[in-house]
């Protein structure tokens, strides 16, 4: 098939790895995104590159342009069907332009913090949801929202792509006593600063007690948090690594005892799945999406993140991850929802179903 993936996130590994497995496929792949590249065998459109007349043109009209653009390499390539990577604003709005067969994959913030959004964002996701062929949602609590903007159940397939079984695998060591990890962006809405707060507490309970936080953020963001880590004394309690490989990061996920991840919102994420399916024991913001996957005592939900009771939380998933029931019921779950290899392929599926003739209907699961 001639398939547009359309999203403003080429650098994302969700993006990513989703166009990826269609180029490997043999599709005809084009990429309509805001820059000149990604890191794939396919076309690559830039709608958002700098108009060449700009210097002529009014102030804050250069979206004109933009829009113009993205109409046209919508329309100017003969695509089957076209595949919206996150609702973005970018992403509504090509919603609108493109009449034919659309398959929106909605990644979280993007319809579970829709009030954050502009007004018009707001206004235009009702029409964008309803004029979808079919809608592809990564967990239970973006298909409920979906459904209570007028979705109809029989369109909406819920599922992401999974985890790489074969690299994140169950470990067959013991963790190191005290070792947390943290695999998220270092961006606030993660709230990486109450989890270091949360830390001279933890530590006065358990003096092995180490944070490793591997993600990537703002330099504004990492400046703040190397300062409040010099400034709370635990320059060598807390490591920053930047980004990892997926095997270094299976190998830090094997030993660790904690993983950690507190954001305000949340999907169901990948990073979530990886440290299931290693056995790193789950600290996790208590939201929705969480509770599709988790239950105690095989993971700890965390309510309030000022640093006694994330620390509270903290201790007593320390000792439930002792017991290790926890890593075989994780992975076992996993297994079953997560497997890249069948989830990937599903979404393959689901773009074929919309291009197909008298598409529209699709059992939700």
């Amino acid at each position: 098939m001639k398939i547009a993936v359309c999203g403003v996130s080429p650098k994302s590994g969700h993006y990513r790895t989703y166009v990826n497995f269609l180029a490997s496929q043999g599709h005809d792949v084009t990429v309509i995104t805001d820059a000149d590249d990604i890191d794939a065998p396919v076309r690559v459109v830039n709608f958002a590159r700098p108009a060449r007349l700009a210097r002529f043109m009014p102030p804050h009209t250069g979206w004109v342009v933009r829009v113009w653009r993205l109409w046209r390499s919508l329309h100017g390539h003969g695509f089957d069907v076209v595949n919206i990577q996150q609702m973005s604003p970018a992403g509504v709005i090509a919603a609108l332009l493109w009449g034919g067969p659309l398959v929106p994959t909605f990644w979280g913030s993007d319809i579970l913090r829709l009030s954050e959004r502009p007004w018009w964002v707001r206004r235009f996701m009702r029409r964008a949801v309803r004029r979808a062929t079919l809608l592809h949602a990564t967990s239970n609590a973006i298909a409920d929202r979906l459904k209570a903007m007028g979705a109809d159940p029989a369109r909406i397939s819920t599922f992401n792509y999974g985890v790489d079984l074969q690299v994140f695998r169950l470990r067959d060591v013991e963790p190191e006593p005290g070792s947390i990890l943290s695999t998220r962006s270092l961006r606030p809405l993660y709230r990486p600063a109450a989890i270091v707060h949360a830390m001279p507490s933890l530590i006065a309970r358990e003096p092995r007690t180490k944070l490793t936080l591997t993600g990537a953020g703002r330099p504004e963001d990492l400046k703040m948090l190397h300062a409040l880590v010099v400034n709370l004394g635990l320059t060598d309690r807390v490591e920053f690594t930047g980004y990892l490989a997926k095997a270094e990061l299976a190998r830090r996920l094997a030993g660790a005892e904690l993983w950690i991840s507190i954001p305000t919102s949340d999907s169901l994420a990948i990073s979530l799945q990886d440290a299931m399916a290693c056995g790193a024991f789950p600290v996790v913001a208590d939201l929705p999406a969480m509770r599709e996957v988790l239950e105690e005592p095989f993971a700890v939900f965390v309510t309030d993140v000022a640093p006694e009771p994330l620390a509270d939380a903290l201790s007593r998933a320390q000792l439930l991850s002792r017991t290790g029931a926890h890593a075989p019921a994780n992975r076992a779950r996993v297994e079953r929802f997560g497997d890249r290899t069948r989830n990937l392929p599903r979404f393959e599926r689901l773009l074929v179903a919309a291009a197909s003739p008298g598409a529209g209907g699709l059992s939700s699961s």
